[in-house]
């Protein structure tokens, strides 16, 4: 038995110093390259579960809130925003392990503890995992998971996977900054993306864009999900299609952000089980009844339910459930970015050795449509033109 076990180990040390394979998530969409002769990177984007760590004050979980993961690299260096502190981290090549790691003492020092699993410290959780993308010096591969591949841009030749046409220009989403903004007369206001998908309600005086209200004019249902345990932001029924909505803005303009697109797109993929009609997940409803109240105490709230019969949660999923599992329903998942992506610049950027952020954003666009289009279902992204 004992020289079992000690095959076994064997075995597991040779694998530990192996190298690993490329996911095959990835891989499925971007070939693997070989390192580039320069390794110093120009561009890097954290790929983590943003609520999956925390730091212990006094006996209170204060979760770890970085204001923006996509950031470029000057001479190995970068910084992160964290409680409203400019932090520097370091990043380097390591030859001999043939992977990237990640250094900073003082976001170190925060001790912000992943809250499952082994309780990892976040920087080392990071390059234990590998858990981001970088872009090295060149623009002639991009890193991911602790392997190169080559850079993923839309090609313009006939018969060529038109990535861009996943992109719907809306006019009412340039400079739109706000993604929930202030509540006015029991909605939220136009000035803000959940209005300007509120506005589908026909029971109010306000227009929706015009590519929401050819898609889903006068909906049969039209909830709002946000907070609590959310699986989307809005999630829509019209006639046989179900339409799972996520939203996203910047109140700074950005052409093509990349830390807000990781964000969404991270949401977005981590509930597709409840778009996947083999399954039967029942996700939380209870709060679907109450109000939704803004983060500051004494604003207004507004209803949950824009269009649709007034019955408990669970009877509202059930009405989506029944969609989602029909095979004849068109399953979609919508993405909806107020002054954070503009399809023209995006466009600009789909060459060689283009914007460092923009292949970042390439990624993560066509991660996201291999991703939703595993269960069955469409992409739309709705950006600024």
């Amino acid at each position: 038995m004992c020289l079992r076990f000690i095959g076994r180990f064997r075995n597991l040390a040779k694998l530990l110093r192996g190298s690993a394979n490329p996911m095959d998530l990835f891989e499925r969409y971007a070939h693997p390259t070989a390192t580039p002769s320069d390794t110093t990177l120009e561009h890097i984007l954290l790929d983590f579960d943003v609520g999956a760590f925390a730091r212990e004050v006094d006996g209170i979980l204060y979760p770890l809130e970085i204001e923006d993961i996509s950031r470029a690299v000057d001479d190995g260096h970068f910084n992160v925003d964290v409680g409203g502190e400019t932090l520097a981290v370091s990043v380097c090549w390591d030859p001999r392990r043939r992977r990237y790691e990640l250094d900073g003492k003082d976001l170190r020092s925060f001790r912000f503890i992943e809250q499952a699993g082994d309780r990892r410290e976040f920087v080392s959780a990071i390059n234990e995992d590998q858990a981001f993308r970088a872009i090295p010096t060149g623009r002639e591969a991009i890193y991911a998971r602790g392997h190169f591949y080559k850079p993923i841009l839309p090609a313009r030749r006939a018969g060529a996977f038109k990535l861009l046409d996943a992109l719907t220009p809306v006019t009412q989403l340039v400079g739109l900054g706000e993604e929930k903004g202030e509540i006015a007369n029991d909605d939220w206001t136009e000035k803000s993306v959940f209005g300007l998908i509120s506005a589908l309600d026909p029971g109010t005086s306000r227009e929706p864009p015009r590519e929401f209200e050819d898609l889903l004019g006068d909906p049969d249902l039209l909830i709002c999900t946000d907070k609590g345990q959310e699986i989307a932001d809005f999630i829509a029924v019209k006639g046989k299609r179900v339409v799972f909505i996520h939203a996203k803005a910047s109140t700074d303009t950005r052409k093509y952000s990349a830390s807000a697109l990781h964000v969404i797109t991270a949401q977005a993929i981590k509930n597709l089980p409840y778009l996947q009609p083999l399954t039967e997940l029942r996700p939380p409803t209870n709060y679907w009844s109450n109000p939704w109240k803004p983060d500051a105490g004494d604003s207004p709230s507004t209803r949950r339910l824009r269009v649709g019969a007034k019955e408990s949660g669970a009877k509202v999923w059930d009405r989506i459930r029944s969609c989602v599992s029909d095979p004849q329903t068109e399953r979609e998942v919508w993405i909806v970015l107020g002054n954070c992506l503009s399809k023209d610049a995006l466009r600009t950027e789909a060459r060689p050795k283009g914007a460092a952020e923009a292949i970042q954003t390439y990624a993560l666009l066509q991660t996201a449509w291999g991703a939703i289009s595993q269960v069955g279902a469409k992409m739309r992204v709705f950006c600024s033109p």
